[in-house]
């Protein structure tokens, strides 16, 4: 929590900041940074590789370029670079490659002038895919998209790591990956706002884009695996029972980011079995790469999938030694090595700035107690149905040429999970899906052999779906297309109806303006852009943990206007008695609501 007040407060002011393009709106600054994100970056990266068939090349170009971004603003902080100045130059050369590349490819023949082939099995597959994920996001459209970011850890650890990241600083994160906070800086850099509905839109396509362009590229290895995947994900996200993790979905927390891409990476690497597609060594090492690309963001946005990162890359050295030929081999280990070794290294980078490096320990000390909350949180959230298929993946696993890769990660995983971690089961969403995906998989292997693939279809150029892209873009963004000023305005109204609510906020607001002092357990408070010029006046506790010296000291100095919001039925009794004793030794008023908030201010308040 210290490290959390240090980030709070180590925030710049983002108003009436320059966006990347000086005069554009904050919109379409928005869209650049979306497009420079999730494509423009992998369009050049991927150019000279062999990769013509569209689920392939397009997944390669989201993951370079997500890979590129996490890379480049990491670096931008190492050696203090200006972020924005920085960006701009990288979106000229950017643009220019592209310009380059277009008009050497308008020079080649009118035969090999597209850069991807699309199928009539992909298009099926892609608009099959992101109609079930339309369905399965069912509540996250009801929440509301683009959004804000809610009163939550992601409001108050990763979206406030991602503005630190956007000024060129490294966080205090206590050693969390930090991927998605790059990610998210990248919008608020771009736009020169902390005009959040970007970051937000980030989070939503990295659970949709990714999983539409590997569900393609698993259908060009049979038709049950990649309907077998899709079954286990849509029946993942129903199964959870307790409201309060199933809001993590529409809130946009990190985890489940972490959870599709792992999940999603492991199927990738169970399909590129060397006897599904004979003689086609290309396409074994590209679909490795791409499952190994996929583990290393997970692992990069949480450290546990580290271990399917790890074993995926020991497979696929293995595939390698085993079926390729020498030159073959060489390129793939080395690649396979670099690409894992790159996101070690910036990792390290991170974790070297920080000065408080352990994160929040399990406060159950007793490993009965422990193991006894695990499993109970697991029988809590899943049917029994989804149960067995869970554990009898870990116990099947090991009898597969594929999946006892696997083995190792499962048990590993879920074991240190329900030592260290089992307070909250966001920290183990992928491998329940991994889990009950095995046996789903031995039944589909059973039952159909995969088909033997066919490339015929159209060929489509790269700037001809760069340019529908930027059309879908700007059409799914619409709603934002207002006047910079409008859009301050939604957005700050918007921030406060999160949190603890609108008329809580605009009362803490009265007082703040007025100069009071306010000791809160609500960090949501710090995080509201309408807030930040009365960061000093804010005082922050922890609920249930007991007082600290530095809190005691402060409370004692604190004269005039004084307010408390807390929840008093959480708080700690020794924080209840600091409270009472200062709010009983003079007048204070009291606003409170049905969940059980309160607000208690001193009369000088408003």
């Amino acid at each position: 929590m210290n490290a959390i007040l240090f980030s709070l407060f180590d925030l710049g002011n983002y108003i009436d900041m320059v966006g990347l393009i000086g005069p554009a709106p904050v919109y379409l600054n928005g869209l650049a940074a979306l497009l420079f994100i999730f494509v423009l970056p992998g369009v050049v990266i991927i150019y000279g590789f062999p990769l013509p068939h569209f689920p392939q090349r397009w997944l390669a170009v989201v993951l370079s370029s997500l890979t590129a971004n996490y890379f480049l603003v990491t670096l931008i902080a190492q050696f203090h670079l200006d972020p924005l100045l920085t960006y701009r130059a990288l979106m000229i050369a950017t643009v220019a490659a592209l310009i380059c590349m277009t008009l050497r490819s308008a020079m080649i023949s009118s035969r090999k002038r597209g850069n991807s082939v699309v199928s009539s099995s992909d298009r099926k597959w892609l608009l099959g895919s992101v109609i079930v994920l339309s369905f399965t996001y069912w509540n996250v459209w009801k929440h509301g998209v683009p959004n804000v970011f809610q009163g939550s850890d992601v409001s108050v650890s990763w979206n406030v790591w991602a503005l630190i990241w956007a000024e060129g600083k490294f966080p205090q994160s206590l050693g969390y990956p930090q991927l998605i906070p790059t990610i998210w800086a990248v919008t608020y850099i771009f736009t020169g706002s902390d005009i959040q509905y970007f970051a937000f839109s980030t989070y939503i396509i990295l659970i949709i884009l990714p999983i539409v362009l590997a569900t393609a590229t698993l259908s060009r290895v049979s038709a049950w695996l990649p309907a077998a995947a899709l079954l286990t994900y849509v029946w993942f996200v129903a199964e959870i029972q307790e409201p309060n993790i199933r809001a993590t979905l529409q809130q946009g927390f990190p985890d489940w980011v972490a959870a599709a891409f792992a999940f999603w990476g492991v199927v990738l690497f169970v399909a590129g079995t060397p006897h599904s597609r004979p003689n086609d060594n290309s396409a074994i090492e590209i679909n490795h790469l791409l499952a190994l690309s996929m583990l290393s963001i997970a692992a990069a946005v949480k450290p546990l999938y580290g271990l399917f990162a790890l074993s995926v890359l020991g497979g696929t050295c293995f595939d390698a030694a085993i079926h390729f030929s020498i030159r073959e081999r060489r390129r793939a280990i080395l690649l396979a090595v670099g690409l894992v070794l790159a996101f070690v290294a910036i990792y390290v980078i991170g974790f070297s700035h920080l000065t408080q490096r352990s994160m929040p320990s399990y406060p159950v000390a007793d490993l009965w107690a422990r193991l006894s909350g695990a499993l109970s949180l697991f029988n809590r959230n899943f049917s029994i149905v989804f149960r067995f298929f869970a554990v009898t993946g870990l116990f099947l696993s090991p009898f597969l040429p594929r999946t006892r890769w696997l083995t190792l990660p499962l048990l590993v995983g879920v074991g240190l999970w329900a030592n260290s971690a089992s307070y909250d089961l966001r920290n183990v969403l992928g491998f329940l899906m991994i889990g009950a995906f095995v046996p789903i998989y031995v039944v589909g292997r059973q039952l159909r052999e995969p088909k033997t693939p066919t490339w015929i279809g159209s060929r489509v150029s790269d700037g001809a779906i760069l340019l529908g892209m930027i059309l879908l873009a700007a059409c799914l963004h619409s709603t934002l297309a207002h006047r910079d000023n409008a859009l301050r305005k939604r957005f700050a109204d918007e921030q406060l109806k999160a949190g603890p609510g609108l008329e809580f906020n605009q009362e803490i607001g009265k007082l703040l303006a007025k100069g009071c002092t306010i000791f809160t357990g609500d960090w949501y408070m710090g995080t509201i852009s309408e807030f930040r010029p009365f960061r000093e006046q804010m005082q922050f506790f922890h609920y249930t943990q007991p007082p600290t010296n530095i809190f005691a000291e402060q409370l004692n100095r604190s004269t005039g206007c004084i307010g408390f919001f807390f929840e008093p039925s959480n708080t700690n009794p020794s924080t209840m008695d600091l409270i009472r004793s200062k709010t009983e030794a003079s007048a204070y008023r009291r606003f409170s609501d049905h969940r059980g908030m309160e607000l208690l201010f001193s009369d000088s308040g408003p």
